[in-house]
């Protein structure tokens, strides 16, 4: 193996560790590369925070503990980051049925702007017509937003 591929390898397991996705790479020191994926974790916990604040106030004080869990394991979306990062965050939570009403009235907004991909977020044209409907646990409704070109309107 060239040297080339051989830093290549070890570059690539080291982000694999950073990421909580695999083991701490031969010649590292897992404390240190554990503490640095941790502060990685928390840097994440702040810009979803400040991107998705519904969401932070709504699941209040267990917002960091489960921001962690959801971040430890996976790596951040591709596309979109922070608010990619969230709508993720956000899909988990709703899977689990731990989802606040707050969060839901964000995504639905962010979904009338953005496209859901395999690798995160998309903007969509200025052009585009968009329904789509979130519904809220309490009290239970449904609202309804719209997106009429550059409009849009959460009913």
């Amino acid at each position: 193996m060239s040297t080339d591929s051989l830093l290549a390898a070890q570059q690539s397991a080291l982000v694999l560790a950073l990421t909580g996705q695999g083991a701490t790479p031969q010649g590292f020191d897992a404390v240190r590369v554990g503490v640095v994926a941790r502060s990685l974790v928390m840097k994440r916990l702040r810009s979803v925070r400040r991107v998705w604040p519904g969401l932070a106030r709504g699941l209040g004080d267990d917002f960091d503990r489960l921001f962690v869990d959801y971040a430890s394991g996976r790596p951040i979306p591709r596309r979109g980051g922070a608010l990619a990062d969230g709508d993720t965050f956000i899909a988990c939570l709703d899977a689990i049925g731990n989802c606040p009403d707050e969060a839901r009235r964000e995504r639905l907004a962010v979904a009338l702007q953005y496209r859901r991909t395999a690798d995160g977020l998309e903007r969509r044209t200025r052009w585009a017509f968009i329904v789509r409907c979130a519904m809220l646990r309490s009290p239970r409704r449904a609202i309804l937003g719209l997106r009429l070109f550059h409009w849009t309107i959460l009913i």
